[in-house]
């Protein structure tokens, strides 16, 4: 994981804790995808590359979901955090 992919999550986080609403959530998985995703997708111009597969289309919105679970995991903890401390 690169370090923009610890930035996005710690700010979710802390939009979390701060009590914003759930749809930052939509942003940072996208986020999140398209710095995993980013060097794959700009090398598919080039000539030479595999062609766009099922096996790739596969990976990708497996990782479309790893990703928004990730960004709803470190929100919900932003949260829990938020409750436990007794600013809810």
């Amino acid at each position: 994981m690169q370090m923009l992919a610890f930035a996005v999550l710690a700010a979710v986080s802390l939009a979390g804790y701060a009590g914003t609403s759930w749809w930052l959530v939509v942003p940072a998985a996208t986020l999140l995808t398209l710095q995993s995703w980013w060097s794959h997708l700009w090398r598919l111009g080039e000539p030479g590359h595999d062609p766009w597969s099922r096996k790739i289309t596969a990976y990708f919105v497996t990782g479309i979901a790893a990703d928004l679970v990730m960004a709803v995991v470190a929100f919900g903890l932003g949260r829990a955090l938020r409750w436990m401390l007794g600013w809810a």
